[in-house]
């Protein structure tokens, strides 16, 4: 699980700490950046978007938004 967890965030290019590292101790972009690699599993069938860029730092906006165009 914690090695699909690091492939998911390497492929939307978002960095976090560790996969060890509690969620709710991530920043708010950390943890949106979370629910974005949970939406890009393939078995995902819905993906709301509120506020999504919101917490985000300058650079992950645009790997987020890369990502959205693909699904």
């Amino acid at each position: 699980m914690r090695r699909r967890a690091a492939e998911c965030l390497d492929e939307i290019r978002i960095n976090v700490p560790s996969v060890e590292v509690e969620v709710g101790a991530l920043s708010g972009g950390q943890r949106q950046a979370i629910v974005i690699a949970r939406a890009n599993n393939p078995k995902a069938r819905i993906l709301l978007l509120h506020e999504l860029l919101a917490a985000m730092g300058a650079r992950e906006p645009r790997s987020i938004i890369d990502l959205i165009m693909l699904l």
